[in-house]
């Protein structure tokens, strides 16, 4: 879960390219007012690689709902993961359930790493952290 803020972040709109000079926010207010193709200009060269910077622009408020439904259910795999995996762990043994999860989670980083929209991403996302938390959680309690 640490790897959220990388995963998402947006690097902020380039303001400088503005012909008068604005603070941040209503820089960002101007530039979401236009048109997509209008916004195309402001975005900067992005810093960091990420999901929200290779798909698209998700800085506007009206755009980022998207964005945050991908975010959410990434979250809902975890809850998932921690919930429900955890009770079939004694049903199916624990070593079996820990290969499983290993097997949602190579899955799911292979998915998202090969993703060619966000809806793959927010697949690949969910199973890789529906499988990842118990695994980690079960390899730690065989280890100790």
């Amino acid at each position: 879960m640490f790897m959220t803020p990388f995963l998402f972040f947006e690097d902020p709109y380039d303001c400088t390219k503005l012909s008068t000079p604005m603070p941040e926010d209503e820089c960002k207010d101007f530039i979401c007012s236009l048109t997509e193709s209008q916004r195309v200009f402001y975005i900067p060269t992005e810093t960091i690689h990420s999901l929200a910077n290779h798909f698209g622009d998700y800085r506007c408020p009206t755009d980022k709902l998207g964005f945050d439904s991908l975010i959410a259910v990434m979250f809902f795999g975890a809850a998932m993961g921690f919930l429900c995996l955890t009770l079939f762990g004694e049903m199916i043994g624990r070593k079996l359930l820990m290969q499983l999860n290993m097997a949602s989670f190579i899955i799911g980083m292979t998915l998202t790493i090969l993703c060619v929209d966000v809806y793959m991403a927010a697949i690949g996302l969910f199973l890789s952290v529906l499988g990842i938390s118990n695994a980690y959680s079960i390899c730690f309690y065989f280890i100790v």
